[in-house]
């Protein structure tokens, strides 16, 4: 079985062409980035398409430029024709959501089986929530192109199987219409060494919180922000990612106290983390953020909502799993981890125990078994 596998950004694609190469399966890897730093994939399997990205990022940051969707939709589609002008025959072609349209049609012109990954809910239901988050702050644009969205839409139809990193990802997309026969769960790792459990010491003072993505909308922090203005004094918070435009002007206008760090490369992360007594990440919608499980390997209990695929991990020893939207939820959950603080370190030894097998020889594993069953379907 020959297996080519393709995304413009980094998503889980690397470990998916590792765990192929390692099995003698993988024709190709086409990426839009460069990684020198990905061992396990040899230079000549990979073919790097990378100037879309550059494209992507001249438009994303162009003070003209309405809609960022708009240059994820255009950079996107570059990538995607690009990667479909240089098919080849394969058994499998296993793509990324909004990178695949042209090229699984080209694909399976030569015959291949089509596998397209998504780590989000439905597009249509993200869209959704993004635009009543929007409204409901005050901020004009739209949050997707509709031709961006539209196209995704297209590639969960002509897809032989969706997979899906998430139940709630999975439930999304059968609310759209996907047939539940044709979408399959694989989740994420965790790299189990660089997240090494890390007993913590009880200590007095603010609890010391940290949450690690994008500071937009998606991700809850104007949820995350009230919250913390009700704790004042009795919390610190750290905000690890970069600003997304709807909130600028919400950070400055905050009265909740904050650091913010635009970037930690994940090899720096677990130092980090261990600093904090607890993560938290109030996502609107996250079909299953691997923040939240790297920080729960590194022994932090986590507060997680309901509308985040990682919940299925959490249990009530290792964290609290919150509605999404509601400031205060964060609130109560945070009071239980200050009431319960002589526990954190046996929470955070529940957090590690939790995900302890998810690791990304699994995934691969469960991933060959996808690739298995779809090149042996008629």
């Amino acid at each position: 079985m020959r297996v080519n596998i393709q995304a413009a950004g980094k998503f889980t694609a690397y470990h998916a062409a590792r765990a192929a190469y390692a099995r003698g399966t993988l024709n190709r890897l086409v990426t839009g980035r460069r990684r020198r730093d990905e061992a396990g994939v040899p230079f000549d399997l990979r073919r790097h398409i990378a100037w879309p990205s550059y494209l992507f990022y001249a438009m994303a940051t162009a003070p003209v430029l309405a809609n960022r969707s708009v240059a994820s939709r255009i950079a996107d589609e570059a990538f995607d024709r690009s990667a479909a002008r240089r098919s080849e025959p394969v058994d499998v072609l296993h793509g990324f959501l909004a990178y695949s349209l042209h090229s699984l049609r080209a694909y399976r012109r030569l015959g291949a089986k089509i596998l397209v990954d998504t780590g989000a809910a439905h597009i249509g239901v993200e869209r959704e929530l993004l635009q009543e988050e929007f409204n409901r702050f005050g901020e004009p644009q739209s949050p997707m192109d509709d031709a961006w969205v539209r196209k995704q839409e297209v590639e969960y139809e002509e897809a032989d199987i969706v997979v899906v990193p998430s139940m709630f990802v999975r439930d999304s997309l059968v609310s759209r219409g996907i047939p539940v026969t044709k979408i399959e769960i694989v989740r994420h790792g965790i790299d189990l060494q660089r997240f090494a459990y890390q007993p913590q010491t009880v200590t007095d003072g603010p609890l010391r919180l940290v949450s690690v993505g994008a500071i937009s909308f998606e991700k809850g922090v104007p949820y995350l922000l009230e919250a913390c203005e009700e704790l004042e004094g009795r919390v610190t918070l750290t905000l690890i990612g970069k600003v997304f435009p709807e909130m600028r002007r919400m950070l400055g206008q905050t009265k909740a106290k904050f650091t913010h760090i635009p970037h930690v490369p994940n090899a720096e992360l677990a130092s980090v983390l261990a600093n904090h007594d607890a993560f938290v990440l109030a996502s609107v919608q996250d079909g299953s953020a691997m923040a939240v499980t790297e920080a729960m390997a590194a022994g932090r209990p986590v507060i997680v909502s309901k509308s985040n695929g990682a919940q299925e991990f959490v249990n009530e020893n290792a964290g609290v799993v919150v509605p999404s939207r509601s400031a205060s939820a964060l609130v109560e959950a945070v009071e239980h981890l200050l009431v319960e603080r002589q526990r954190l370190p046996e929470m955070g030894a529940a957090a590690r125990d939790a995900v302890k097998d998810q690791t990304w020889q699994k995934y691969g594993n469960e991933l060959a078994g996808v690739y298995e069953r779809l090149s042996s379907s008629g």
